[in-house]
């Protein structure tokens, strides 16, 4: 099986797609399509800066995106590759918008208006030159750890935002303390780390005012079901239910919302009656299944008679659907790389 990976921020540089833009009537129709969704000329932004305006995170995030579509459009509709043997998309970070598009499950015209906003919200959240990212080469995730926590008593966040895979991996924080533990990284354990050109520390603590009003955006946004797969760069498995999309709740909380409105797919019975709007809107107004049930006499009386009768089953489904990330393992990584068999 084949998959496309759309880009993240940090990918971006004055003219980037210029050729599909020049020669490809599909790619220029996207150009100029997001042109009309934002109201502005983002394509000569894209096509001729200036670079300091194309890095601002609010314009960033819909160009990343506005060429991926094109390029995606482009080759489908031109035939130059064979697209039919890729099963899933993906993306990183913002690319997740980008495949969602690619597959008709956000309009080009929503993704785009949502990008802008997101952007947005991020450089709000964080104002230009006081959050930083670093990509670190080369070490594993128990060294940066060891190296941040040296760090602790200088002011600021820094935090491990992506683990991209084995070797690359992404921290995000304030631009003072991520500058000191790259130096600390490079000097003292002669790894090699890059400052990326984006204008916030995405992926971290400081986005949460951000995430909260992106919450309120995605409430409002209509998602179709994809035609092709897309892995989600949260949980690394395909996204079967879009309707969660629709629903407000943070990654989170999805396993909440099993626990109450169940999910065929795994077998998960939930709370018979309650369903998947009933619990979307308990889970919004107690923040998780635990609250619910200790704030049950606040509750309609038939919701809470449901919730009564169901309420080992509803603690048990959300138990089968969360993804355990921590245990005691006696074994290193180095002696579960693939080898030959003996």
């Amino acid at each position: 099986m084949k998959a496309i990976v759309f880009p993240g921020q940090g990918s971006q540089y004055v003219g980037m797609g210029k050729d599909f833009y020049d020669t490809f009537t599909e790619a220029k129709e996207v150009f100029h399509e997001v042109d009309d969704a934002l109201g502005f000329k983002l394509s000569n932004i894209i096509l001729n800066g200036p670079k300091e305006t194309l890095d601002l995170t609010e314009n960033t995030q819909p160009a990343i995106m506005t060429v991926g579509v094109a390029i995606y459009k482009t080759l489908k509709k031109q035939k130059i590759k064979d697209l039919k043997d890729y099963s899933f998309f993906a993306g990183h970070s913002l690319g997740e918008y980008t495949s969602l598009i690619c597959s008709n499950s956000l309009t080009l015209k929503d993704g785009a208006k949502i990008l802008k906003e997101r952007g947005k919200s991020m450089q709000e959240a964080v104002p230009v030159n006081v959050g930083a990212m670093a990509a670190v080469l080369g070490a594993e995730v128990d060294l940066i750890n060891e190296v941040i926590n040296k760090n602790k008593s200088s002011e600021g966040i820094a935090e491990i935002s992506n683990d991209n895979c084995p070797g690359q991996i992404v921290i995000s924080g304030n631009k003072d303390k991520i500058n000191k533990i790259v130096d600390d990284l490079k000097n003292t354990y002669s790894k090699k780390a890059i400052l990326l050109p984006v204008s916030a520390p995405f992926h971290c603590s400081l986005m949460q005012p951000s995430a909260d009003k992106m919450n309120q955006i995605l409430i409002q946004t209509n998602f179709s079901q994809p035609v092709i797969n897309i892995v989600s760069n949260v949980t690394a498995k395909t996204i079967d239910n879009f309707k969660e999309l629709n629903s407000g709740l943070s990654p989170k909380q999805i396993c909440d919302f099993k626990g109450i409105a169940g999910d065929s797919s795994d077998n998960l019975a939930g709370v018979k009656g309650i369903g998947e709007k009933g619990a979307i809107k308990l889970i919004l107004e107690h923040d998780s299944l635990e609250e619910i049930l200790d704030n049950m006499d606040s509750l309609p009386l038939g919701i809470k008679s449901k919730l009564e009768e169901h309420r080992e089953i509803a603690k048990l489904c959300k138990s089968l659907a969360t993804i355990l990330t921590e245990g005691d393992f006696d074994v290193s990584l180095e002696q579960i790389d693939m080898r030959d068999p003996d």
